[in-house]
């Protein structure tokens, strides 16, 4: 095992990893914020507003990504410099954990705000998705009744409910 080099508590690798970690805070809170747009929109059953909502969530999920791949070499350098076990995934807190005075402080509070955006964002995510299967379902059940009603045979299709058939006409020309 590799015995940790002290990193310097203004070492430039430690001052990148806070910018790319501040800007990954404000994506997540960009997302946050478009996960209640997208929310009013599907209550306002507005698909033009959603699909504008979901183009920026995609937007800013490549930002993540982009963030992402910024990070992922300042942890690994890092957490090689400050001795990580191999083969294991380094988290900030672990790094910050193993850095000097005020150095470990801000960077402990970034990594504590991104872990509760992350976690927002996924429970937000997750009431979307659930939202959507419910209205989904909904919406399927409007379509078997309407052609229930529709459906002058009355026959049961493939998945064991009346489907709409052929259309049927029936009228009784009394004035021939």
């Amino acid at each position: 095992m590799q015995t940790p080099s002290p990193i310097a508590a203004d070492d430039p690798r430690i001052g990148e990893l806070e910018s790319v970690v501040r800007d990954l805070i404000a994506a997540y809170e960009r997302l946050s914020s478009l996960s209640q747009d997208r929310r009013q929109a599907m209550r306002a059953a507005d698909p033009v507003a959603l699909g504008r909502v979901i183009a920026q969530e995609s937007e800013a999920v490549q930002v993540v990504a982009a963030l992402e791949q910024k990070r992922l070499p300042l942890v690994a350098d890092l957490s090689k410099r400050l001795g990580a076990p191999a083969r294991t995934e380094t988290t900030i807190t672990w790094i910050a954990q193993r850095l000097p005075g005020l150095a470990r402080e801000r960077l402990l509070s970034l990594a504590q705000r991104l872990r509760e955006l992350i976690s927002t964002v996924l429970k937000q995510n997750e009431t979307a998705r659930r939202t959507a299967e419910l209205l989904a379902g909904h919406m399927e059940g409007l379509m078997r009744q309407v052609a229930a009603a529709l459906n002058h045979g009355q026959t049961y299709g493939r998945g064991g409910v009346v489907t709409a058939g052929p259309t049927v006409v029936s009228a009784l020309d009394v004035r021939s």
